[in-house]
C-alpha cells in the first residue's frame, strides 16, 4: 500500500522495521531521513495499535512528527485502539462495524 501511495503521490515512502537488523544498512527506517519531517503512518490493520505505537515512538526519536495513522482496516473493539494517548489519530477506510454491518446485510 505504501508504495502505491507514494507512487501516486510523489511523497517519499518510508519503511519501519519492529527493530534494526544486525547487518545489511542497519537502519530502523528504510528511506529518506526523517528528522523534522512530518510522517503519515500507513498500516493495513489496526487491532490494538500496538506496531504503530512502537513505529510513532521510534520515528519521534528520530525528530519526525508523526500525528496520523491511515489504516485500511480498524479492527480493534472499543476503546482497546489508545493511539489517541501517544497523540496519534486513527483514520480508517473501514472499521469492525462497517464489516460486521456488511457482513449481516
Amino acid at each position: 500500500m505504501v508504495t502505491a501511495l507514494s507512487g501516486l503521490t510523489g511523497l517519499p515512502a518510508i519503511f519501519v522495521r519492529k527493530e534494526a537488523k544486525a547487518y545489511g544498512t542497519r537502519k530502523l527506517a528504510e528511506g529518506p531521513a526523517v528528522a523534522g519531517r512530518r510522517v503519515t503512518l500507513v498500516e493495513d490493520v489496526v487491532t490494538t495499535g500496538g506496531a504503530v505505537r512502537n513505529a510513532a515512538v521510534a520515528l519521534r526519536e528520530r525528530d519526525a512528527s508523526v500525528g496520523v495513522v491511515v489504516c485500511a482496516i480498524d479492527r480493534s473493539e472499543p476503546g482497546a485502539n489508545r493511539l489517541h494517548e501517544v497523540g496519534v489519530e486513527t483514520r480508517s477506510v473501514l472499521t469492525r462495524a462497517d464489516l460486521d454491518a456488511a457482513r449481516h446485510g
